[in-house]
């Protein structure tokens, strides 16, 4: 069942992309960065991961596998690796 809900994708909430754009112009962009664009395709964001997991219970809060899901997407970006030494 969990192999039909694989990284199944919604629209963003236009309020969480609106902070994401007000954010990034408070910070640098050596120090911002974001944690809707890495995991968009198209332009949607995954509710589901590879496996059909949930990635947040509310849409706010992330379930384990969420976390999981954006660090994977994270951990390769170059900010983050010079923040983290």
């Amino acid at each position: 069942m969990r192999e039909r809900r694989a990284l199944l994708l919604n629209t963003p909430d236009p309020r969480a992309v609106r902070r994401d754009v007000r954010d990034q112009s408070l910070v640098p962009p050596a120090y911002f960065i974001s944690l809707m664009r890495p995991i968009m395709v198209g332009g949607k964001v995954p509710f589901t991961d590879e496996r059909g997991r949930l990635l947040s219970g509310d849409t706010t809060h992330l379930t384990r596998a969420g976390a999981r899901y954006l660090a994977r997407h994270l951990r390769n970006d170059p900010r983050l690796r010079k923040a983290l030494g």
